[in-house]
């Protein structure tokens, strides 16, 4: 079951309520007591709430996560994560900073809400599932964008001990000089480990890798990456993303798959490949929203699949190629779909292998991997989760093969925004939300 609900134009931006439907969905799929949350969060005017409602849109518990006071610095900018419970002994003026909401996620194993804002330089909370005004733990430090207009994916998954971890995609945003330590991608302890191991540190971490990837210090400031979504299938976690094709200014934006292997302790499996949905030669290239779930019998038969294989749907703008902005949305949207086992995991094992084949370069200049593939003899069963045999093997890849798909519904009047599947009888229902408030709904 999923959720989505508009109820009129004065509820939050649509872009804002997708973060309900995320958290929403995962909550009743993961719910052991038969009885659904949902989790709201919203800006009205300056203040952010976090509300937990009932199914059936009763409220039970609501939260003000912002405006908080905070030290400012002279620019206007947030320099301090100082609380007053924190630091009584603080005497500089303080003024009230709103909270952008920024990503919900549910951990089911320990009854957890996930909630990150933009306060305090962007940090995410453990909060108690049944009454989310109990904040269990807070990051101890920065880990997400923590500005108004960036991006921040979450989710939970497998991670290398087989435990599960808080996978972490955020946009860089410029700052102090500690924001240059917040990784692109990265994944999180959810628990206490062995030793000395606390919440949200590094899943692993060795003397010269872990579970992070950082964007090149001198790529920062002009090589933008927007994280759209997340999920794990199989053995490995994706993201979606916006971001340039190349680097430079007149690059133009694509949209991209990033993939790791749950079980890869050091990130070498990180992989980006092209992600396309064309049609009539319109190249849909802005991705809006993704979701995971299995096809209804019609679509499926029509892709060639077993109705309970994963299929990866998403929904996409086509970029204004007249606009002497980059990543400026028309209103051209259109839903493909791909089958994850079938289509975007062999073409992840196309890209790979290519490179270990010695026949490209490895195209990931933002991530200082840009030298050429050096050829092997190793077996995908070998480089599957990446190879760290000497400094010439190869490590991150960027692929040039495309995953491509051609649009199952495309329309010149809406602007796409997010989407959510269920299926009956046989048919695959998608709901779609519009950045004017719209649900659509698409049935195949």
């Amino acid at each position: 079951m999923s959720v989505l609900y508009k109820t009129s134009s004065e509820f939050p931006q649509w872009e804002q309520f997708r973060l309900l439907r995320k958290a929403a969905t995962a909550a009743i799929k993961s719910n052991r007591e038969h009885r659904a949350y949902v989790f709201v969060a919203i800006s009205l005017g300056a203040v952010t709430l976090a509300m937990a409602l009932q199914i059936w849109w009763e409220r039970i518990t609501r939260i003000a996560a912002g405006p908080l006071p905070l030290v400012r610095g002279g620019g206007g900018g947030e320099v301090s994560t100082i609380r007053e419970s924190r630091n009584d002994s603080c005497t500089a003026i303080r003024h009230k900073t709103n909270s952008h909401a920024k990503a919900l996620a549910v951990y089911d194993k320990s009854s957890q809400l996930i909630e990150c804002t933009s306060l305090f330089q962007g940090r995410c909370r453990l909060r108690n599932l049944h009454n989310i005004s109990d904040v269990q733990i807070e990051s101890p430090e920065p880990m997400i964008a923590n500005d108004a207009g960036s991006s921040a994916v979450v989710f939970v998954g497998m991670g290398p001990s087989r435990e599960p971890v808080l996978y972490v995609g955020t946009t860089f945003v410029k700052g102090p000089l500690f924001r240059d330590d917040i990784p692109a991608v990265t994944s999180l302890r959810l628990s206490r480990g062995d030793g000395e191991a606390k919440e949200f540190e590094l899943a692993d971490k060795g003397l010269a890798t872990g579970t992070e990837i950082s964007l090149e210090r001198k790529f920062r400031s002009s090589y933008r990456i927007d994280y759209v979504g997340g999920f794990e299938s199989g053995r490995y976690a994706y993201f979606a993303t916006r971001q340039g094709a190349t680097i430079g200014e007149d690059a133009p934006i694509q949209s991209r798959l990033v993939r790791v292997c749950t079980g890869d302790a050091h990130f070498y499996s990180y992989t980006e490949v092209p992600l396309e949905c064309i049609k009539h030669d319109i190249n849909y290239n802005l991705i809006q929203d993704v979701y995971v779930a299995t096809a209804g019998y019609n679509l499926a038969k029509s892709l060639g699949i077993s109705e309970g294989d994963e299929v990866l749907y998403g929904v996409f703008v086509a970029d204004d190629m007249t606009s002497f902005q980059r990543n400026f949305p028309t209103r051209r949207s259109a839903v493909c779909v791909y089958p994850i086992q079938k289509h975007v995991e062999k073409k992840f094992e196309e890209n790979i292998m290519e490179c270990y084949r010695g026949k490209n370069l490895k195209q990931l200049p933002w991530f200082k991997s840009s030298d050429g593939c050096k050829g092997t003899h190793l077996s995908w069963k070998d480089v599957e989760c990446g190879q760290d045999v000497n400094k010439n093997i190869v490590r991150i890849i960027g692929g040039g093969k495309p995953i491509s798909a051609e649009p199952l519904l495309t329309v010149d009047d809406a602007r796409f925004t997010a989407i959510a599947i269920n299926t009956t009888r046989g048919a695959t229902v998608a709901f779609i939300g519009t950045d004017d408030g719209r649900l659509l709904k698409f049935v195949n």
